[in-house]
């Protein structure tokens, strides 16, 4: 790409500008403060865009490069060539417009790639080069070039880093710490013990520890709730017991009642009866007494009669006949006193309430209740109550006691949400912590991949581009470059010797460098090389040999120099190099 020309109507300090460039060198001349470098970014924002982000500024570009100047317009435009076609590149920063035209007027912006910040990225399609890397490496900014103790390491890494990546601000060593360092800070390894993943990986193990333990208290509350059933089971079936206890004590108490009441009656009976034997052998004795009583005096008189007829030994006779007379009547008397009362009459009244007390035992509970419990008596069965209702209530107790342990092991429960939470929680960190550790792994491996085909397919042609342009720069004194295992640069000298590149003086830095980005500038072809002040350290001499470099590098690229003095203008025609001076003015 060549840049032919550039319409600033308002940029910073710049208005109503327009510069024709052409190609080769290009040599714009004018005094310090009067925005060259402004120029140079002009150029820039016009192939990239403007930024309205800060990015650690004080204030974003658009606001940094409004026109100090009233005018109509922030922006402008530019016209560049391609070997095919012209085009022009109109914008205007403040409103975010911009459209890009061929040499007949046809809009072809829809072709870019646009940035919604910045608009179409012309720069990307036409240069084949980023942002970035064009401001890094065609820009050759002011003070850039000057070296001192301070900047002497900083310079020398640009270039390892160049050597390494083909870009200055790239360290192939530097990234690859970086990345392990967010590997380890960010991750952590197996050795680490605080680091976040870690800290993750025991958090996730103590949560999953917590939840199992609350799994095996939940088994334990329900191995207790079991327990708890069978209890309750168990207190059902012994006040089942109590109540047909106390259904037969009642029955029991029920047939005793019934039982003495019969007996009562049956006494009563039995006395009645007694009554009429007692009342039956005073009767009888009354009449044995009158008997008697009849047959003596019967008997006395006569014995009288006889007496008197003096018959004394029939006399006799009636006395024998009352002797047997009373003997008699004592036999009579024994068999009348025989009969007796029957006591087998109770026991059969006895044994029927018992049969019927067995009958309503048996309607009232069944054939479940004991049938040595159901020949107990009363008294003996609320002993077995009391037994019963006392194991009653050490169930009762058991049970009692085991939801006491279930409220106690529920109060180990309550925070199993909030845990499984975190749990959830902490996982889904853990995943995005061994993705960001894949991530970090596979950038490493593939930065590794990248730097072996670099170092095996690249770097030996860049390494002898940069010697080529070296010994151009240092008239052969220096040939070329050798990049160690050490990630040290080392410099042949003309003698075949090697010098480490932090023992060279710092004019040689300054050309080394210069070689550096001028050979990584070689794979972009269309890219311009601008090179604002770089120059103002550079000894006669050595800015002589970098004007011929240029001079010839020319041929094949536009170069933009802008500088302040008339040094650049002295050489270049003691050199007779083509050059289009411009005044800045």
């Amino acid at each position: 790409m060549i840049i032919k020309e550039v319409q600033i109507n308002g940029f910073g300090k710049l208005c109503d500008k327009n510069i024709k460039l052409e190609h080769g060198i290009n040599l714009i001349k004018s005094d310090n403060e009067t925005g060259k470098s402004t120029f140079v970014k002009f150029i820039k924002c016009m192939l990239y865009g403007i930024s309205k982000n800060k990015n650690g500024n004080y204030i974003s570009d658009v606001e940094a490069y409004k026109p100090w100047e009233s005018t109509p317009l922030y922006g402008g435009y530019l016209h560049y060539e391609t070997d095919s076609n012209e085009f022009k590149i109109f914008r205007e920063f403040s409103k975010n417009k911009y459209h890009i035209h061929d040499k007949d007027g046809n809009d072809i912006t829809k072709d870019f790639t646009i940035d919604k910040s910045k608009g179409a990225l012309v720069g990307d399609r036409v240069l084949g080069i980023d942002e970035y890397s064009f401001d890094n490496l065609a820009i050759f900014n002011q003070g850039k070039l000057k070296l001192d103790d301070a900047s002497q390491k900083a310079i020398v890494q640009r270039m390892i880093n160049m050597v390494q990546s083909g870009d200055e601000s790239f360290s192939y060593i530097e990234i690859r710490k970086r990345l392990e360092k967010k590997l380890l800070d960010e991750i952590g390894t197996e050795r680490t013990t605080t680091k976040p993943k870690n800290t993750l990986n025991k958090d996730v193990l103590s949560l999953k520890t917590d939840l199992d333990n609350m799994n095996k208290i939940k088994r334990d509350i329900k191995a207790l709730e079991t327990t708890i059933d069978s209890l309750n089971e168990k207190a059902s079936e012994i006040e089942k017991d109590i109540n047909n206890v106390e259904k037969v004590v009642e029955i029991k108490e029920q047939c005793e009642k019934e039982l003495k009441y019969e007996k009562a009656r049956y006494e009563a009976k039995v006395d009645v009866q007694k009554e009429e034997i007692r009342n039956f052998k005073k009767t009888l004795d009354t009449k044995k007494r009158i008997d008697i009583s009849i047959i003596v005096i019967s008997n006395i008189v006569l014995f009288i009669a006889l007496a008197v007829m003096a018959k004394w030994v029939l006399c006799f006779i009636p006395i024998l006949l009352a002797i047997l007379a009373i003997v008699l009547n004592n036999k009579i008397s024994y068999k009348v006193e025989a009969p007796k009362v029957q006591i087998g009459d109770f026991e059969e009244v006895s044994n029927e309430v018992k049969s019927l007390e067995k009958k309503r035992i048996r309607k009232e509970i069944g054939k479940d209740f004991p049938e040595n419990l159901t020949e107990k008596g009363v008294d003996e069965l609320k002993e077995v109550g009391k037994n019963y209702k006392k194991q009653l209530d050490d169930v009762r107790f058991e049970s009692k006691k085991k939801e006491f342990e279930i409220q106690s092991l529920k109060n180990g429960l309550r925070l199993e949400d909030r845990k499984k939470t975190e749990l959830k929680n902490k996982e889904i960190e853990l995943r995005l912590i061994e993705e960001r550790e894949k991530s970090l792994r596979f950038a490493i491996e593939k930065l590794d991949e990248a730097y072996s085909v670099y170092k095996s397919q690249v770097l030996p042609s860049f390494a002898h581009r940069i010697g080529d342009l070296i010994s151009e720069c240092t008239d052969s004194k220096y040939k070329t470059i050798k990049y160690t295992d050490d990630n040290e640069i080392m410099v042949e000298g003309e003698y075949g010797n090697l010098i480490p590149i932090e023992q060279l003086s710092f004019g040689t830095i300054d050309e080394l460098y210069v070689s550096f980005r001028l050979a990584a500038l070689d794979r972009y072809e269309s890219v311009p090389i601008i090179l604002d002040e770089s120059f103002a350290y550079f000894d006669d001499k050595r800015l002589e040999n970098v004007l011929k470099l240029l001079s010839r590098i020319s041929n094949a690229k536009q170069i933009i120099i802008l500088s302040c003095s008339n040094r650049e203008e002295k050489l270049l025609n003691k050199l007779n190099a083509n050059y289009n001076l411009i005044d800045f003015s």
